[in-house]
């Protein structure tokens, strides 16, 4: 069986937050995304978390959309597994996919950045930096502006403002360009 979480704790890096209060999964076919519910249930029962502490929501979005198509596979690919055993694979979903979601976040909510207060100052914010980071490591370099905007054929529905607070935000931690126009 295998399933994408759309959240993973990055805590070697320099920016991250200690817990999250959702993990957003994609499961591979259906079957699996059941066996992956009746988990969550039984693991929410037995340490007393909130149901919503695993949610399928996503794939709403992404299930019956031809322009994830190459979601699950790209995911793979990136070769990042965040558990294993004989039968469950458990895979970080694509960095640039996450990423987008991220800054989809970030501008519906309106976050500003403001330098004074740090990026501690919004969760997404920090996560969008670490995301980043990690793209920019794989890569050997900056992500293109253009890319971005490219990646599941969804960028180009994010605002540049929001973008560009995000670069900055990422330039003042890792003293560095992560995103260049």
């Amino acid at each position: 069986m295998f399933c994408l979480l759309n959240m993973w704790d990055p805590s070697h890096l320099k920016i991250h937050r200690s817990y999250t209060t959702a993990v957003d999964i994609i499961a591979h076919t259906g079957d699996d995304l059941r066996l992956v519910l009746a988990a969550k249930r039984a693991v929410a029962s037995e340490l007393r978390l909130n149901l919503n502490w695993i949610s399928a929501q996503i794939m709403q979005d992404v299930d019956h959309d031809s322009r994830f198509n190459s979601l699950f596979d790209d995911s793979v690919a990136q070769g990042i597994v965040l558990f294993t055993s004989d039968s469950f694979i458990v895979h970080a979903v694509d960095l640039r996919f996450q990423l987008l979601a991220i800054i989809h976040r970030l501008q519906q909510r309106h976050v500003v950045y403001d330098p004074a207060a740090g990026p501690q100052q919004h969760p997404g914010l920090s996560d969008g930096m670490a995301t980043l980071h990690l793209i920019v490591q794989r890569q050997r370099g900056p992500v293109l502006l253009d890319d971005i905007r490219n990646w599941y054929q969804v960028g180009d529905n994010l605002e540049y403002m929001t973008i560009d607070m995000l670069a900055t935000a990422y330039r003042d931690v890792y003293g560095t360009d992560g995103i260049l126009h």
